[in-house]
């Protein structure tokens, strides 16, 4: 199990063993720190670990990197910074100016691609290929049913099994919903938006929300547990 501490500054990175607890030379620290920036959420995809990067300031500085070893001193390389552009997915315009100013959850999607929530922006930044030379950027922007973009946009997820548990962090009121569903779509999109209070479901041709569930306070993590039997589509999570 990986455990990151400290997103917003002086990174540490604890490993734990399932069996024998915190590993011996943990925690871990990176090459490069900050008292500023840090980690906040970590994806591993075909061996491959890649880790968002919190709090840029400026168009150069990266919002997502790739860990390139596992010990002390751990080093990054940047693959994505504040400054990328990519496909709008609503209007289908390339070449368009992301908005991170709050990077924060990072997701592996089926089909292999990164996404990564920029919070206070409402706005979900896929990365396709990512690393690679054949890197490719798109981004939706969330909006309510007036259009309105949503702030606040924390974990989001696409389930990968028509039927399921999903697990939902309810943080101001200290609880976690379980949610059994059937019959999800396929392609669905979730999302927790902390500007609404909501659970939503997303409109990926347009970006627009529609609540699924209501009266939340700070909605933030979500997990999706498949069905017993259910064939899913990897979320992510190598363990």
């Amino acid at each position: 199990m990986w455990a990151l501490q400290n997103q917003d500054g002086n990174s540490t990175l604890t490993l734990i063993d399932s069996k024998t607890g915190i590993t011996p030379n943990s925690p871990l620290n990176y090459q490069v720190t900050s008292s500023t920036q840090g980690y906040d959420d970590v994806v591993f995809r075909n061996g491959q670990v890649f880790l968002s990067y919190t709090n840029p300031a400026v168009p150069t500085d990266p919002t997502i990197q790739r860990l390139e070893n596992r010990e002390s001193p751990l080093i990054v390389t940047p693959i994505l910074t504040m400054g990328a552009k990519g496909t709008n997915i609503a209007t289908g315009q390339p070449n368009q100016p992301t908005t991170q100013n709050d990077p924060d959850s990072l997701k592996l999607i089926p089909g292999g691609a990164l996404m990564l929530s920029s919070g206070d922006d409402g706005q979900l930044i896929l990365v396709l290929n990512p690393g690679s030379g054949d890197q490719r950027v798109a981004f939706l922007s969330l909006l309510t049913p007036a259009n309105a973009h949503v702030s606040g946009l924390d974990d989001a997820i696409f389930p990968g099994s028509d039927s399921g548990t999903l697990y939902l962090t309810d943080t101001g009121n200290n609880r976690v919903l379980k949610i059994e569903v059937d019959d999800i779509a396929e392609g669905a999109l979730y999302a927790c938006v902390g500007s609404l209070n909501q659970f939503v479901r997303v409109n990926i041709p347009t970006g627009v929300v529609t609540a699924v569930i209501t009266n939340l306070k700070a909605p933030h993590g979500l997990a999706f547990v498949p069905k017993r039997g259910e064939n899913e589509d990897d979320q992510g999570e190598d363990r």
